[in-house]
């Protein structure tokens, strides 16, 4: 049998900390991930944390923006954006950077977009909004944020987890790769090529190995 408990942070808090808990598994932010594990940690419950990621993603010279477009949107904005894994920035060779601005927001612009709650049982409705205000106000802060620091909104504006994605142009790999690496907050990462050896050796050198 499965139970679903729904509420504020109230909720959250007692039942983290009531003994009878076996197990917990929380996704969200560190703050609220170290008053989980102290929780547990007075009852000796074993927890599963997954507290964010800031996953980049990095198109190298050789790839086909045309190709590589839908993946690279879907990549980034499947459930608006409120996944862990996707995609939060976007690294593009400058070679191909104009190329893949446009074809990202071509797909922007032609996705159906609606309320979830009418509009979304509609046919053909594909995304739906934020979750809750509080995400989406926070999505908006960093919008205005990077607008003042010198971005450029191409397509939209007024909605990470949310559905945005920052593409930064990049001429060195090396100096994509230290950017990419440089944040702590790290749950995935991908390389677009259109040959497998440069990117794996993109991959291996600078993320993982790849198995």
């Amino acid at each position: 049998m499965v139970n679903t408990v729904s509420g504020p942070g109230e909720v959250g808090a007692w039942l983290v900390s009531d003994p009878g808990v076996n197990k917990i598994m929380f996704t969200g932010s560190t703050v609220t991930g170290k008053r989980i594990a102290e929780a547990a940690a007075r009852n000796m419950v074993p927890v599963t944390m997954e507290l964010g990621g800031n996953d980049a993603a990095i198109v190298l010279p050789d790839a086909d923006p045309k190709v590589m477009a839908m993946g690279l949107f879907w990549g980034a904005f499947i459930n608006m954006g409120q996944t862990c894994a996707c995609a939060k920035r976007l690294y593009v060779h400058e070679s191909l950077f104009d190329q893949t601005v446009q074809a990202l927001k071509e797909i922007a612009q032609a996705v159906p977009m609606g309320n979830g709650m009418q509009d979304g049982m509609q046919d053909g409705m594909v995304m739906g909004p934020i979750q809750n205000k509080m995400q989406y106000d926070k999505v908006i802060s960093l919008v205005e944020s990077a607008k003042q620091a010198g971005a450029t909104i191409v397509c939209g504006g007024t909605a990470p987890a949310g559905p945005v994605l920052p593409i930064i142009k990049y001429s060195n790999i090396d100096d994509a790769v230290a950017s990419a690496n440089r944040l702590s907050a790290g749950l995935g990462a991908s390389v677009w090529s259109s040959d497998v050896e440069p990117a794996t050796h993109s991959w291996t050198s600078t993320f993982a190995p790849v198995q």
